[in-house]
């Protein structure tokens, strides 16, 4: 029965007696052309996963005040009039509005992800500034230091703007490296106000060119996040708070290559604020839908706000606000990423079986053929140059894809590679280099394979 069964096999499917076009795929199929479709599918199949995950954004803003007004009953008289919190998606045209590109024209608008706060009027004059708690001997000495002036009575209100943002992993997880312990300090035209930021996605690292880990805040490594950090010195009292924004491309920011439901996602909000705020926006560029509401939150458009104090306070150092973003203009750019990975794992995947059944036909086609063929010498050599220019070929091919996979699972593991931007193209000389030594290595090997072969062959014949 067994015989039978396989005999039935045999004959559908490794027929000598077939169409040339049958015959040309069966003598060109081989395993390396296989081997490069399935890894392919592999890639293309994780992509797909990938894509369908909803994420979790988390942002954390602290506010701390570090020099800041009190009045004669030592109470803060400092107030934010309203915390803006930004989101930058970007649609490839999916989305237009002619009003909202209107919006954007105007400066004071912020085109990029981040946070920015401004505070209420006040009449700082009748009121006196006061070191806070928070302000340490070991802050005030590294401001001296930096800033290169000195801290003293005649300083003005001096704040510090926390912000934390983790973005969603891409596809190909390929981040430029970000020091957040190299502070940078830039200074107004009149020397009224100086500024020292902070931007990053690690900290307390070494000096690698090229880092591969997971995100480990309690190490140092934020690899798929970014912390900023602005504190903002006046330099003069009589001049009142000014506002401070931490704008950044990475912050906040969705796109086609991002590794995550590109329709929805999970948005998680923390922050602390030594001081009274009296609203907070989440803002978007494209039109928004919330879900979950809930109590003191008002919906617009493309933002929601929180206007009610006592739910800011409730929420203020003590609770994370979670809500489900719904992104309706953003759904289109999902199916058609959708459409065009499912149409290349599909294509992917049939040319692998196709490529797989040709390489058992053939298999058996010379078997059958082996003792009924003579081949001139010149031919057979030609046709040994042939296959070593081919084997070449697709060893580089496959070395190639091995590498993408090998990246691909790392990403699913959670890992993500940070680049020195003045490192790329070392990097690509030496990922260039590493496969013409494993392709060039390979076929030394087979070629020295194959003469031992001959030489044990021909010891056999004589």
């Amino acid at each position: 029965m067994g015989n039978l069964f396989i005999s039935i096999l045999i004959t559908i499917f490794f027929l000598r007696k077939s169409s040339k076009e049958v015959d040309d795929k069966t003598k060109n199929a081989s395993w390396a052309r296989t081997c490069i479709y399935l890894i392919l599918t592999i890639i293309f199949g994780i992509f797909y996963y990938k894509t369908f995950q909803v994420a979790t954004i988390v942002n954390k803003v602290e506010i701390t005040s570090l020099r800041g007004h009190e009045d004669s009953l030592l109470h803060s008289t400092d107030t934010i009039e309203c915390l803006n919190i930004y989101n930058n998606f970007k649609t490839l045209g999916s989305y237009k509005n002619p009003y909202f590109d209107i919006v954007t024209d105007d400066e004071a608008y912020s085109t990029e992800g981040g946070v920015d706060f401004t505070f209420a009027a006040a009449e700082t004059s009748k009121y006196m500034l006061k070191d806070k708690w928070a302000f340490s001997d070991s802050i005030r000495r590294s401001i001296e230091e930096i800033t290169g002036k000195t801290i003293d009575d005649n300083t003005g209100a001096i704040y510090k703007l926390h912000f934390f943002s983790t973005s969603v992993p891409s596809l190909i997880p390929v981040f430029p490296i970000m020091r957040f312990d190299e502070p940078e300090t830039l200074c107004d035209k009149n020397g009224l106000f100086s500024i020292i930021n902070n931007i990053g996605n690690i900290a307390m690292s070494g000096n690698g060119k090229v880092l591969i880990a997971k995100s480990e805040p309690k190490e140092g490594y934020f690899i798929d996040a970014l912390l900023c950090e602005q504190i903002k010195i006046a330099h003069y009292k009589q001049f009142p708070p000014a506002n401070m924004a931490i704008p950044h491309p990475l912050a906040n920011s969705i796109n086609v290559f991002t590794a995550c439901d590109l329709s929805q996602y999970t948005y998680c909000l923390e922050f602390k604020s030594d001081i009274h705020i009296k609203n907070l926006s989440v803002v978007y560029n494209v039109p928004i839908e919330v879900v979950n509401h809930f109590d003191g939150m008002i919906s617009h458009a493309n933002a929601f706000t929180i206007n009610d104090s006592e739910l800011l306070e409730s929420v203020n150092g003590k609770e994370s606000a979670m809500v489900l973003i719904k992104l309706p203009s953003m759904a289109n750019l999902q199916q058609i990423r959708s459409l065009i990975l499912t149409a290349i794992i599909t294509a992917l995947f049939s040319l692998f079986c196709t490529n797989l059944f040709y390489r058992f036909r053939k298999k058996v086609v010379d078997y059958l053929k082996k003792h009924s063929i003579n081949i001139s010498e010149e031919n057979n050599l030609w046709n040994k140059k042939v296959e070593d220019i081919k084997f070449l070929l697709y060893t580089i091919a496959f070395t190639i894809l091995v590498m993408f996979l090998i990246i691909t699972f790392m990403a699913v593991a959670g890992y993500s590679f940070l680049i020195e931007d003045t490192d790329i193209l070392e990097i690509i000389v030496k990922g260039i280099l590493f496969v013409v030594i494993i392709a060039g290595s390979l076929f030394y090997i087979r070629k020295c394979y194959i003469n031992d072969f001959k030489k044990e062959k021909d010891k056999k014949d004589k």
